[in-house]
């Protein structure tokens, strides 16, 4: 898991890092699959969302009446905060102007998270591909108690393609972030964790599904299984 000093220290260098590799790609896939998602979310779950971009992204186009934000990083949460201010919504419970939605933050380890209510959207991006794979199933139990029955999840996770150059050139790239983010900011993992078996052994199925074009940048929304031998 990512260690929140690392992430502080990161924080104002993060998007200039993230867009000096890869350009605009990272944010077309926080993006991808907004599309996919049900067109009048109430409540809404953000886990991870770093500096906020997606946030920002989601409410230009979505207006649910509550929004919460958690991170484990305190100076990532006031980048988000920076940010929607700029963009002019409500970070307070008792301001409800021009209708739009009010953003609450909160810092606290996804492992444990202080969250009892439960939400019709929750976002995480670039966020279980943090963990190593003793955590991850933890973490998706943790984060799925906060999902409505009939809610659904939206997951932005790197991935490595089946075969052929591209995955040759996607597994250099991600072995060369993980590295970079190891030192940076005490991340644990060595290797992209199996999000999507961690997902299917929580009980969740893709619903939608949308890849960058060299397959490397999975963006799926997720739906409960019917299944009886699931604890939902």
């Amino acid at each position: 898991m990512k260690q929140p000093d690392g992430y502080d220290r990161l924080a104002k260098w993060y998007r200039w890092v993230e867009w000096s590799r890869f350009g605009g790609r990272l944010q077309r896939a926080r993006q991808r699959g907004l599309d996919d998602l049900p067109a009048s979310p109430n409540a809404v779950l953000f886990v991870g969302d770093g500096d906020g971009r997606l946030l920002e992204a989601f409410l230009q186009r979505f207006a649910p009446e509550q929004v919460v934000s958690v991170d484990y990083s305190r100076q990532m949460l006031l980048l988000q905060r920076k940010r929607i201010d700029g963009a002019g919504w409500s970070q307070d419970s008792n301001a409800s102007t021009d209708n739009r939605s009010v953003v609450r933050f909160v810092q606290a380890d996804s492992r444990q998270l202080p969250i009892e209510r439960r939400f019709d959207v929750v976002v995480t991006a670039f966020h279980l591909d943090c963990f190593v794979d003793d955590e991850l199933d933890d973490v998706v139990r943790q984060i799925g108690c906060c999902v409505q029955s009939d809610g659904v999840w939206y997951v932005v996770d790197f991935i490595e393609p089946r075969g052929g150059l591209t995955r040759w050139w996607a597994v250099m790239w991600i072995n060369l972030m993980i590295i970079f983010f190891r030192y940076a900011t005490g991340l644990k993992t060595r290797r992209l964790p199996d999000v999507s078996g961690a997902m299917w052994r929580a009980g969740w199925q893709k619903h939608s599904q949308r890849r960058d074009f060299l397959g490397w940048i999975d963006s799926s929304v997720y739906r409960r299984r019917i299944d009886p031998s699931v604890n939902g």
